[in-house]
Formats: structure tokens, sequence, C-alpha cells
């Protein structure tokens, strides 16, 4: 997929949630911030009480005008959106959510990307350490791999 991942440069409360969605053979993540006590919301600091880790999808075809996402990828996003999404409904102030950066200095067809983003504040507040180690159990219990070509 890309260059191995600079863990040590990570900030460390994302960094096991970084190493395992990039063991998602599907995914690659391509940005995160663990927070900020400086941060603002929308900047590429985030504040203090909030994380994101941003994700793209393995393209089926990399020299196609559109990235549209491998069988392996989509696999790989339908499994983090349901389990995640069981998180949320468990109160968990998690999500996933759709990012595009503006097309009209990128390449269109070429800029989806997901966010998982947490905000650490009150009762129902998660840590991304949380998330990681959720993500792992759904991967040991019940994720299934896509087989075959």
């Amino acid at each position: 997929m890309s260059d191995p991942v600079p863990y040590a440069e990570l900030d460390p409360p994302v960094r096991e949630l970084v190493r395992i969605l990039n063991e998602l053979g599907g995914v690659s993540t391509i940005g995160s911030c663990g927070g900020h006590e400086d941060g603002t919301p929308g900047d590429i600091h985030a504040p203090a009480d909030e994380w994101w880790v941003t994700f793209e999808l393995e393209p089926a075809d990399r020299e196609a005008a559109t990235t549209a996402p491998s069988p392996e990828a989509w696999l790989d996003l339908e499994f983090l959106v349901y389990w995640v999404g069981c998180l949320i409904a468990r109160g968990r102030e998690v999500m996933i959510v759709p990012y595009a950066p503006p097309p009209h200095v990128n390449e269109p067809g070429r800029m989806l990307r997901f966010e998982l983003r947490g905000f650490r504040g009150g009762e129902d507040g998660v840590e991304p350490g949380e998330v990681a180690a959720w993500i792992r159990k759904g991967l040991d219990e019940l994720y299934v791999p896509q087989e075959g070509p």
C-alpha cells in the first residue's frame, strides 16, 4: 500500500490505533492526531479532548480514473463501520465519517477518505487505545477476511 508508517513519530495516544488499522489489508492510514492542548476543532491539531485517524481504502485499480475500493478494502470498511457502530450503540463518543478535500485543488474521483474520530470528555468519552483494543477484539473474534482472488 504505502511506505512504512513512522510509528515513533505519531502522537502516543493514537499509535496503537494506527497500527491496528494498518494491519487491515485494504486500509491505509494517512494522518492522525492524539489531541493537543493548543489544538482547535477543524485544525490539523485536535483539541486536547479529541483525537482522530484518517484512512483511505486500497483501490481496486490504481490506474483507473476513480479509486473505487478493492473487495478487501470494502470488507474492511464494512467491518470497521459495523464494529465501531457497536461502540456508538453503547453510547461511546466515537464515529467514522467520510471526508474529501476540496476538489478544485485535488483529484476528483481519488479524494474520498474516512476519519475515525473520538472524544475524551464526560462519562462516555473514549481513548484511542480503547478503540484499538475494541477493534483488535473484533478482528480476533468475528472478522472474516476475503477469500481467494
